[in-house]
């Protein structure tokens, strides 16, 4: 009995000792834009741009159709996908609105804020099926890029999202509370008491 609050006692101390990441992205720059080529001798681009700078992280989308900043007046119809960011998680969603048919459709957030001294070390695809073309993927300390592009164009799938994981660097740990150490210290000193029984 003994052996068993000791290792109690012991292990409540070890962690007291481990931190825990807690990197959470509060703000960013979101950024949408799809883009129709043109072939032939008067071939040329047409491009529909979706921007919100110095978005809050909300219980929603962060970019939503509702942001488009630019319009082609060309398009018949219009690709649009929203941008919903969860703090929590650190994903990223792509939920098709408008399927449109494109041949580049970009997604990016510049400017990420965190609510503590951390950066961005990768980006990663977690469910992909949106667009029937692989994403490519890059980022830097505080900016996601998301880019998919066909020789010939494509739709968005309206049942399907696409996800991405983005992966932190936490430069500031967050300690487990001092209270297990606590709680240690009482569990041993319940034992002397009950010997004594």
């Amino acid at each position: 009995m003994q052996k068993l609050f000791i290792g109690l006692a012991t292990g409540l101390l070890l962690l007291g000792n481990i931190e825990v990441a807690g990197a959470g992205i509060v703000a960013g720059d979101f950024h949408a834009k799809t883009t129709y080529i043109t072939t032939g001798f008067f071939g040329s681009e047409h491009s529909d741009i979706w921007q919100n700078l110095n978005a809050a992280i909300i219980d929603g989308p962060e970019l939503t159709q509702d942001d488009n900043i630019q319009t082609d007046s060309w398009f018949m119809q219009h690709a649009q996908a929203d941008l919903d960011l969860n703090s929590i998680s650190n994903t990223l969603t792509l939920i098709p609105v408008t399927v449109g048919g494109i041949h580049v459709f970009e997604a990016w957030i510049e400017n990420i804020q965190f609510d503590n001294d951390a950066e961005i070390t990768g980006v990663s695809a977690v469910q992909t099926g949106m667009i029937p073309v692989a994403p490519t993927l890059s980022y830097s300390s505080d900016s996601i890029y998301i880019k998919y592009q066909s020789s010939s164009y494509f739709n968005f799938d309206p049942a399907q999202s696409d996800i991405f994981q983005l992966e932190t660097s936490d430069s500031a740990p967050v300690p487990l509370p001092g209270a297990l150490l606590l709680l240690g210290a009482g569990v041993g000193c319940l034992f002397p008491l009950r010997r004594k029984e």
